[in-house]
């Protein structure tokens, strides 16, 4: 491979790595509800422990529905599930045990 092409090829690294980030920051869809900053911690959280779009996914549905992580231990509380993406990276978030997830 040519020098160029190595040049090339590590500048798109380097574009890539940057656009990811930008998008993490960029990322929060309902970024107006008074927990925007737990929100944005989180989705800080995915990106710096490289757990995927998945995680970031699992970040949206939780903001949306006003949801919170579930205990290390999985116990919700009175009333409420946990839930969570089946994929890897994803939360585990505490939801009304009436709710369904979508």
């Amino acid at each position: 491979m040519s020098p160029r092409a190595v040049h090339m090829l590590v500048g798109l690294g380097a574009l890539l790595s940057s656009n990811i980030a930008l998008m993490a920051t960029a990322l929060p869809a309902y970024s107006g509800g008074k927990n925007a900053a737990y929100y944005a911690d989180l989705r800080a959280q995915c990106m710096e422990q490289a757990k995927g779009p998945c995680c970031i996914q699992s970040v949206d549905i939780m903001e949306e529905g006003g949801l919170k992580l579930a205990p290390k231990d999985g116990r919700c509380g009175k009333g409420m599930k946990a839930d969570t993406l089946e994929c890897m990276g994803a939360y585990t978030w505490c939801e009304p045990a009436a709710q369904k997830s979508e």
